[in-house]
């Protein structure tokens, strides 16, 4: 199944993270930000640090301040519920906020 993470990015950096041979991976990291409301009109904030491959790093630059939508893969097996950014789907930008735009179509 996919789902999408649905927020503002907030924050683009380069990130650099040793690996165990001696060598380093660098990454673009995205922080991700979104507050909404439950059923009950309670708020829920979200906030999710993404890593993308570094060669999108000034694309993703570019979007700061707009809305992003990531596809997530949902995986279940006997040992638990992952859930994964899905690399065969392209994430999709948004000059507002996606869910605002639903829930006043819907009203």
């Amino acid at each position: 199944m996919t789902t999408f993470l649905i927020g503002q990015i907030m924050g683009v950096k380069q990130q650099e993270r040793k690996k165990s041979d001696g060598s380093s991976q660098v990454f673009t990291l995205v922080n991700i930000f979104n507050q909404l409301q439950d059923n009950e009109g309670f708020p829920v904030t979200v906030s999710e640090n993404v890593q993308f491959p570094i060669d999108h790093f000034t694309t993703l630059m570019g979007y700061k301040g707009k809305y992003i939508a990531i596809p997530y893969t949902s995986l279940s097996t006997k040992n638990g519920n992952y859930m994964f950014p899905n690399s065969d789907m392209q994430y999709l930008i948004f000059d507002k906020n996606p869910l605002d735009l639903a829930i006043n179509k819907g009203k």
